[in-house]
């Protein structure tokens, strides 16, 4: 081969090096480039991965593992308030009360309004909170998560353990009550109908309120001892705005049992009883023990709420319900709760045995 076709070859094969070269240099730049910038795609979302991750073992039942990747969900992004509120679950489930105190502390350092962390902080600790931040009520949506899990064996586990509202209750209002049918009732809060299942015969018209739909659907089928329908009406809502379903002045008796715990501050539902009451109405309500008479808080032993007796009867009677009795009673076999019994203003009506109950 002549010299100049050598050179010739030579600075073609330089030529494709070069390109090759070029070639190979732009696709590494591509690939380092694609892989930084997926590198830094799963870091940006590491935390939102393990998170999930965390839901999908919680669920499960994987407590360790769900508790493992909160916690590294949580070195990324250390003041996400619902993964503290999600490892502060996880902890209460594997028996770490600590722990989960912690948990919940920071969920509601990094986000005040988190409702459900505070709740369960008070449930944690009571004192944790300084009063005048101490939830006054149970967040709405952990009082429906609960009875929905439970709303379909809730009839045969209440019967199992022995409980005893409909005949207490009947006990405690009985004495009080003209001898009269036709009575206007409403079960507030009334969950499956359990409380109310003795009233049909002496009411005109008995009504639920419930804030589970679950619950509603079950009462609605419910039947009274004689195999009637139990309820004429059932309204699927909050008891505390009991106007939105029962006429003003309508009702002759309201009972609110089994109830009060889940709801804590009673201001509320006493106005909303006392409208709904005629004159002479009578209000039924059970609560359970708190330690301060004249407070109501959270109880760290049944993670509900306590109320004192003297709150509970100044609360009532600065809506014109007058205290007219109050006892223990075991609503179930070992549990104490306390029975009020309160009326709207005077009856008109002297109150006899009622003879249909």
């Amino acid at each position: 081969m002549s010299d100049r076709l050598r050179m010739l070859a030579e600075q073609f094969s330089l030529s494709k090096m070069q390109e090759e070269t070029a070639r190979w240099w732009q696709d590494t730049k591509h690939r380092v480039v694609t892989f930084v910038g997926t590198a830094q795609h799963k870091l940006q979302h590491l935390p939102e991965t393990n998170y999930n991750l965390g839901v999908k073992f919680a669920r499960a039942g994987k407590l360790r593992d769900a508790k493992f990747r909160f916690q590294l969900a949580l070195k990324i992004k250390p003041d996400w308030a619902q993964a503290h509120y999600q490892l502060g679950l996880c902890l209460m489930r594997l028996n770490q009360k600590d722990e989960a105190r912690d948990a919940f502390y920071s969920a509601v350092r990094a986000d005040a309004s988190h409702h459900e962390a505070r709740y369960l902080l008070s449930v944690c600790d009571p004192s944790a909170l300084p009063e005048n931040a101490r939830p006054t009520t149970m967040p709405t949506q952990m009082v429906q998560g609960f009875f929905e899990s439970v709303a379909a064996n809730y009839n045969a586990q209440e019967v199992a353990n022995g409980y005893q509202a409909p005949r207490l209750i009947v006990e405690a209002l009985k004495p009080h009550l003209p001898s009269l049918s036709g009575l206007n009732v409403v079960d507030g809060g009334c969950g499956t109908g359990l409380a109310s299942s003795l009233w049909r015969k002496v009411a005109g018209h008995l009504s639920g309120i419930d804030i589970t739909d679950a619950m509603c659907t079950i009462a609605r089928e419910a039947r009274s001892a004689d195999q009637s329908i139990l309820f004429d009406k059932v309204h699927h809502g909050d008891v505390r705005a009991m106007r939105q379903f029962v006429a003003p002045a309508s009702q002759h008796v309201i009972l609110v049992v089994n109830v009060a715990q889940f709801i804590g501050d009673l201001s509320g539902l006493a106005s909303e009883c006392a409208a709904c009451l005629v004159p002479g109405g009578l209000l039924a309500i059970t609560t359970e023990p708190y330690n301060k008479a004249k407070h109501f808080g959270v109880v760290a032993t049944t993670g509900r709420f306590g109320h004192g007796a003297e709150y509970v009867i100044e609360t009532m009677r600065a809506q014109g319900l007058s205290l007219i009795s109050q006892s223990p009673v075991k609503l179930y076999p070992n549990f104490s709760a306390h029975c009020f019994v309160f009326q709207h203003a005077l009856s008109t009506v002297a109150p006899e045995q009622a003879g249909g109950l």
